[in-house]
């Protein structure tokens, strides 16, 4: 959690410095993104509380198969799109 905090807050600040953005564009999308995390977290809370979500996951291989997919999937797209930002199509 450390560590998500420390690099949300680097990339605010790298928006400062590089200009892309003023003081307040940065803390009010720290202030929305705390808004849906305290959202998320309550709504979370509720439905355990309902007992509507049960936390106990178990681990099949067609379930191990999707999330393997799933990561590889973002990593390929994260490759594609820094390739392709390099070199724009048509400008």
């Amino acid at each position: 959690m450390a560590l998500t905090v420390f690099l949300c807050v680097l990339i605010g600040l790298s928006r400062i410095v590089l200009n892309e953005h003023y003081l307040s564009d940065v803390m009010g999308g720290y202030l929305v993104g705390t808004l849906w995390l305290t959202v998320a977290i309550s709504v979370m809370e509720w439905l355990t509380a309902k007992d509507k979500i049960n936390w106990e996951v178990t681990w099949t291989s067609s379930r191990v198969y999707f999330v393997w997919f799933s990561v590889l999937s973002v990593l390929i797209a994260t490759v594609i799109y820094a390739n392709l930002s390099q070199f724009p199509l048509l400008q």
